[in-house]
């Protein structure tokens, strides 16, 4: 009578005489596992590191648990089977035959990913696994670099951004490289120096906030500023007299673009009289006194 093993790989069938040979069919069960299927629950995070990914090897000869040498090989989106890029592919024997590789990042960066264990005298294994994208948890520890574009919003810490974002909300730390459209933030709580004068940093704003900044009304002429608003406003006569109004680079009136002049009386109304300009500014013209 000769033994082979059942449909459940535990229970000897007796094979009496005559009845033949099992079946050309016939797989014990310890040789049937983990190979092709792609189970619930089989997924690696897509494109990064720090993951792990282990399989059950059995020996070929009487399917007990396999403890040698074992070497996986990595095979992504269907392409070109090649070693474990870590230590050469070799695995780590965990116990009882269950042997774990932690692959590369690069090797992760796949939709699916087939890892193939093979030892002498095993039978291979293969694992395979669907990646999906990294949650929220994986970026919490914040981002050290980002070079191209970024159409959505960041939050958290992030190191240096090269490239174009289109909003920022909170603080940043470090520097930005290129366009920003809006920063949502408290920009003046990180300003404390001018260079690494804290001095320096209080009289350049003292010497900002004692300038007026101002728009011209209508009727104004190369003499006689008629302005629609200034800030702060006037509140007494000549109170900016003899003070000096420059036009902003960017004014409606290109002939005035930076071009200054003193100014010699003002009224309780806004009204500048001043030394002859070289053309009348319009209306919208904006300038600042200094």
């Amino acid at each position: 009578m000769s033994l082979g093993f059942g449909a459940l790989g535990q229970l000897p069938l007796a094979t009496l005489p005559g009845a033949g040979a099992p079946p050309p069919t016939f797989v014990a069960a310890w040789a049937n596992h983990r190979n092709d299927t792609l189970d619930e629950g089989d997924t690696m995070k897509k494109n990064v590191a720090g993951q792990a990914i282990g399989a059950q090897m059995c020996s070929a000869t009487d399917g007990s648990a396999f403890t040698g040498a074992v070497t996986v090989y990595v095979c992504g989106d269907a392409g070109a089977q090649a070693v474990g890029s870590v230590g050469a592919g070799a695995c780590t024997h965990e116990g009882n035959g269950y042997h774990t590789y932690a692959p590369a990042q690069a090797e992760t960066n796949y939709n699916l990913i087939g890892f193939t264990f093979i030892g002498s005298g095993a039978i291979p294994s293969t694992v395979q696994v669907a990646t999906s994208f990294p949650q929220t948890v994986d970026l919490s520890t914040g981002i050290t670099s980002i070079t191209g574009n970024i159409t959505g919003n960041l939050s958290g810490s992030v190191g240096s951004v090269t490239g174009a974002v289109g909003r920022v909300t909170g603080n940043v730390g470090g520097n930005v490289t290129g366009s920003v459209g809006s920063v949502v933030a408290v920009v003046s709580a990180d300003i404390t120096k001018i260079g690494t004068d804290t001095t320096a940093l209080t009289a350049f704003k003292q010497a900002v906030m004692g300038n007026v900044i101002g728009t011209i009304g209508l009727a104004s002429t190369t003499t006689v500023l008629v302005t629609s608003s200034m800030t702060p406003a006037a509140a007494v006569i000549d109170q900016f007299k003899g003070r000096i109004l420059i036009f902003d680079k960017d004014t409606t009136t290109a002939d005035l673009r930076g071009q200054a002049t003193d100014i010699t009386a003002s009224t309780i109304l806004g009204v500048l009289t001043v030394t002859a300009l070289t053309t009348a500014p319009a209306s919208s013209d904006t300038f600042a006194i200094t």
